[in-house]
């Protein structure tokens, strides 16, 4: 389960944007949730699969 977090929060990342971006919420609450999904998904690849 925590190898799936990574491209979690990453996709979380596009959509909280893409959302900022169509109800005009550019705001400091974006950006803070933006920097804190990327730190996430950095640490979450820790637990990525490796082959």
């Amino acid at each position: 389960m925590k190898s799936a977090l990574s491209p979690i929060c990453l996709y979380l990342i596009a959509i909280t944007n893409l959302l900022a971006y169509w109800f005009d919420f550019m705001g400091i609450v974006s950006w803070s949730m933006t920097i804190i999904l990327l730190m996430l998904g950095a640490y979450f690849t820790r637990y990525s699969a490796e082959s």
